[in-house]
């Protein structure tokens, strides 16, 4: 039975027509890429999207001789990914790990870029309206800094891993660094003070910032979330 990009399909031309209807569907801004036949956003998704055999070790997440730094133009929705590690680095400028492992506050930008990625999956245009973030820009010193290489590869490893259909947050957007580690239930929209309370999903921390403790949150998302009929 082939497997194409992680699914098992009994027809592997089948299964190729499905999973780039897939792609294009949740990543529109990338369909927007494709079609010249030899760019690096077609050979991306020919590669993620041949069908191989199940017993064949799984192919790297990237065609041979794609650079790391080719995902930093691609776009998902109206987003690319550099402006997706722009806004990680923002969000995260002078914090540190403090007494958390490199790993912790690696994978604390790896989740926020997930969650990033589904708020212009669902939102596009709307999405800074929708889902407050800081700023898709950063200044040149900024951009310049080990910090922000460090949010530019998370940005890549989780787009890489949402096309492959991977989410270690199931499709959350919002985040935020808090000075507690409190999960108790908050208001994500300040602008209604009525609207419901939602929880927290993930924890990361304690990273500092200045003499400070700073925690990351990955809250749940908002019912009904905000343009968007309310889930049963």
């Amino acid at each position: 039975m082939p497997i194409v990009n992680g699914n098992y399909y009994m027809n592997g031309d089948y299964g190729q027509s499905l999973e780039q209807d897939r792609i294009a569907d949740a990543f529109p801004g990338l369909a927007d890429q494709t079609g010249s036949g030899n760019s690096l956003e077609d050979r991306l998704v020919d590669h993620l999207t041949t069908p191989r055999s199940a017993t064949e070790p799984p192919p790297p997440p990237a065609p041979p001789g794609m650079p790391p730094e080719a995902y930093d133009d691609m776009k998902i929705n109206k987003l690319t990914g550099r402006q997706v590690a722009n806004i990680i680095a923002n969000e995260d400028r002078d914090v540190t790990r403090g007494t958390s492992s490199p790993e912790e506050i690696y994978q604390s930008k790896v989740w926020k870029a997930h969650a990033i990625i589904n708020g212009d999956r669902t939102y596009g245009g709307l999405r800074l309206d929708r889902v407050h973030t800081a700023p898709s820009e950063v200044t040149p010193e900024l951009e310049n800094s080990p910090q922000y290489q460090q949010a530019l590869a998370a940005a890549r490893q989780a787009f890489q891993e949402q096309l492959g259909g991977k989410d270690p947050t199931d499709g959350r957007m919002w985040f935020n660094n808090r000075p507690t580690a409190s999960t108790a239930l908050r208001n994500l929209n300040p602008k209604d003070p009525n609207a419901r309370r939602v929880g927290v999903f993930k924890v990361f921390g304690p990273f500092q910032k200045g003499n400070q403790n700073v925690y990351t949150d990955i809250n749940e998302n908002q019912n009904p979330m905000p343009g968007l009929p309310r889930k049963r």
